[in-house]
């Protein structure tokens, strides 16, 4: 009977110090390469995460042609191109939903647009209904409700879907393009693109825009 108390202690020891540690998630690189994070230290993204994603300076083996010319349909019913987005360098693309559980991301996502837009940066959200219902709005309800809420002033387009049969274009060449080619599976992943280095970096949904403004950073050096 005491060997049992003692185990069952030394477990409820272990599951307090696995919760306090957080748990690791991973991001991936158009190389392949794994990138840790965890959930609970905020330090982390400045040392590991940017340690290894290249710079503008390095090469990656995307061609970006197909992607730059892919018409983005916007709130608007006009069609545009990531080619207009001229002064831009770096691209972070999110698939946005207004009832999700990470719609508050919206809040660090325009930090970092105000942050980094004159440096290069062009944050383009991309509402989809495709998971849990989570934004059955119209157009000029999803609009309304990402200036009221959050003040968002980057470029939402038109609602449309990143996955399945209907996965509108611009999606279907990230996936290509990425070496990580499984299906966005939830509201608010990321996809991280280098317009000139080619390189591009998927993220899952409990990656926090604040997660992301060192790597952001490095690759606007």
């Amino acid at each position: 009977m005491q060997n049992l108390s003692t185990l069952k202690t030394s477990v409820i020891i272990c599951s307090i110090f696995l919760n306090l540690i957080g748990v690791k998630t991973m991001a991936t690189t158009t190389e392949g390469k794994k990138i840790t994070n965890s959930k609970t230290n905020k330090n982390v993204g400045s040392e590991t995460l940017t340690s290894k994603i290249p710079s503008l300076n390095e090469k990656g083996t995307n061609n970006m042609d197909a992607l730059f010319s892919i018409n983005l349909l916007t709130a608007n019913n006009k069609n545009i191109k990531l080619k207009d987005f001229a002064k831009s360098k770096v691209f972070l693309f999110v698939n946005t939903a207004s009832n999700c559980g990470y719609t508050k991301q919206y809040e660090g996502l325009e930090k970092l647009f105000k942050k980094f837009q004159n440096k290069g940066l062009a944050i383009i959200g991309f509402p989809s209904n495709d998971f849990g219902g989570q934004e059955p709005g119209t157009n000029s309800e999803i609009q309304e409700f990402c200036k009221l809420n959050y003040g968002i002033t980057f470029p939402i387009m038109a609602k449309n879907s990143v996955v399945g049969d209907k996965i509108q274009p611009i999606y279907q060449e990230l996936l290509k393009l990425s070496s990580d080619k499984s299906d966005v599976s939830w509201n608010f992943e990321k996809f991280l693109v280098a317009k000139e280095s080619g390189v591009i970096t998927r993220y899952k949904s409990n990656y926090k825009p604040e997660d992301l403004e060192p790597i952001i950073a490095k690759l606007l050096e």
